[in-house]
């Protein structure tokens, strides 16, 4: 019976130190959980013709939808971190980072739910088809992000809603360690990149030619 016991425990331990060998947390016994975050909030002046547009919940790709960390291996292989996790579902917090991004910015006057009482000016839908971390075996680490961005312009009467820009922002950033604190620092500052440049983009849309 103490034999089997011996052969039970090993294998016990084995079989955890091999769960944590593909984990990249840093205590892998214990469920670290990480946040996207809007920005700090900016006191802006809106500017002459400032608009009101609509923010729909942010849709992710089934693979990266969970909570678990996402992390490709290779070209064709993923694994899923059972220690690292989003605090909450990715789509809720890259929806509610994306709003703080647009909310800053002073040709934008608020950021509303779809479908309100409120008439807006372009109502913006967002697609998350990448969200993981790049960590090949004796290759380099990234984070990688890719959100697609559709801005429409709102139905007018018989006028039917029209699509006025689809642009991708695909981002790869190097990670320094490979552990799950540089991860979820990398995909802020990448989700922060992104915004930018979004928000450079959709700025002539809503302002009108001087």
């Amino acid at each position: 019976m103490n034999a089997l016991v011996r052969v039970v425990r090993t294998g016990i331990v084995l079989a955890a130190a091999a769960l944590a060998a593909g984990c990249v947390s840093k205590a892998p016994l214990t469920v670290q959980q990480f946040t996207i975050d809007p920005p700090p909030y900016a006191s802006v002046v809106d500017r002459d013709g400032a608009a009101i547009v609509s923010l729909a919940r942010v849709r992710v790709a089934p693979p990266y939808a969970g909570t678990a960390f996402v992390y490709r291996m290779s070209a064709h292989r993923i694994e899923r971190d059972p220690y690292a996790t989003f605090a909450a579902p990715p789509g809720w917090m890259l929806t509610a980072a994306l709003r703080g991004y647009l909310r800053n910015a002073d040709f934008i006057r608020d950021v509303v739910e779809p479908g309100g009482e409120l008439p807006v000016r372009m109502a913006i839908e967002v697609d998350a088809t990448e969200l993981c971390a790049d960590l090949p075996d004796g290759g380099a680490a990234a984070v990688l992000l890719t959100l697609q961005f559709h801005v429409y312009s709102p139905a007018v009467g018989i006028t039917p809603q029209k699509e006025i820009l689809r642009k991708t922002y695909a981002g790869s950033r190097p990670l320094a360690e490979r552990d799950a604190d540089a991860i979820a620092d990398a995909w802020n500052e990448e989700l922060s990149e992104i915004a930018s440049q979004f928000l450079a983009d959709l700025q002539p849309l809503l302002l009108p030619a001087p």
